[in-house]
């Protein structure tokens, strides 16, 4: 993607590159409007609205996911995406019994590698934030995908709220 020319100094700025550059500069943003619940199932599963398409950029990759997940179940989740990488810091509820907050660093993640997370209860709602840095090499699609850690008849859910956003870098 090339940046629009911004008119130099005394000119007038036309309203479709003033249109441009407000594009350019605004994040890519989802936010997930209903609860989406799974059981007894350790499959990765496409969540039906985190995801976002992108073009070929260097994002700082932001994501908060909420969960509720039974301490038995507990929670993993992955990142899909074509020809990228995902470099991301995560803080999480650490999968032990004891209600720790855990963080990794994740360095060029490949897609669908997933990380798991603690729960206490699907009414005991937590929440994973990721921040980071997506490094893309063809346009795509990077899109949240979550299961049950261990399959358990027990729900888990993956709350309304949750969100991702990209913001171009380059």
């Amino acid at each position: 993607m090339t940046f629009t020319t911004i008119p130099g100094a005394g000119q007038s700025i036309p309203g479709s590159t003033l249109y441009s550059l407000i594009t350019e500069l605004r994040p890519l943003y989802i936010r997930k409007t209903l609860d989406e619940t799974l059981s007894n199932s350790t499959t990765l599963q496409d969540d039906d609205e985190l995801f976002l398409s992108f073009d070929t950029q260097v994002y700082d990759f932001e994501a908060v996911v909420y969960y509720g997940a039974g301490t038995g179940a507990d929670f993993k989740i992955a990142w899909t995406f074509p020809s990228a990488t995902l470099d991301y810091h995560v803080s999480g509820l650490d999968n032990s019994a004891s209600p720790v907050a855990g963080q990794v660093v994740s360095l060029g993640e490949a897609s669908g590698t997933s990380k798991s997370y603690g729960g206490l209860g699907v009414s005991s709602i937590r929440f994973a934030w990721f921040r980071g840095t997506l490094n893309v090499a063809s346009a795509g699609t990077l899109r949240c995908q979550w299961a049950q850690n261990s399959a358990v008849v027990e729900n888990t859910v993956v709350k309304a709220g949750s969100w991702i956003r990209l913001r171009q870098l380059t």
